[in-house]
């Protein structure tokens, strides 16, 4: 399966910590043969050593933006403004002016959100171990997903039948 160069598509790969997101953007990018974006948090929060502040993630909301922003190319985003507003709403307990005008400006045909079904793996840039939590920001990420009416697809399953899960969701909008 091969997005065509006459059809522009930009798919947004959202969810949890621990949830598959860059193993799927990776492996969609690869099998549609279209731009992979990366996650950029992760450079952004390893130079720091995982201490940031409220500055920070607006930053980080900043370059992810201007890198899934690009124009006449279809992309598979490793993460996106949604990710960045959930993350600050639920760390910070309040809302980020920049971040929201960012999140409404930015533009996918379709939000692939990773089911919270794998187990939590440590990493010195990972913060929620905990099943509640996570189960928390998971329904967060439905919730606003559904109020803003943004088209998504649940995605399951464990190893390669993630990746199969995800591919049969597209195929209708490919």
């Amino acid at each position: 399966m091969e997005v065509t160069k006459e059809k522009i598509i930009k798919i947004a790969v959202i969810g949890v910590e621990s949830s598959g997101k860059t193993t799927l953007a990776k492996k969609l990018s690869k099998i549609l043969n279209i731009k992979y974006i990366e996650e950029k948090s992760r450079f952004y929060l390893s130079k720091k050593k995982g201490i940031y502040t409220e500055k920070d993630v607006e930053n980080i909301a900043k370059e992810q933006f201007k890198a899934n922003n690009v124009e006449h190319e279809s992309m598979v985003c490793d993460t996106e403004l949604l990710v960045c507003k959930i993350w600050y709403e639920h760390k910070y307990k309040k809302q980020n002016k920049i971040i929201n005008t960012l999140f409404e400006k930015q533009q996918f045909d379709i939000y692939l959100l990773m089911d919270n079904d794998l187990e939590w793996v440590f990493d010195l840039l990972r913060e929620t171990p905990q099943d509640e939590e996570r189960q928390l920001l998971q329904k967060k990420y439905i919730d606003h997903l559904e109020i803003s009416k943004l088209p998504y697809f649940l995605i399951s399953g464990k190893g390669t039948q993630r990746a199969a899960n995800a591919l049969e969701k597209l195929k209708n909008i490919l």
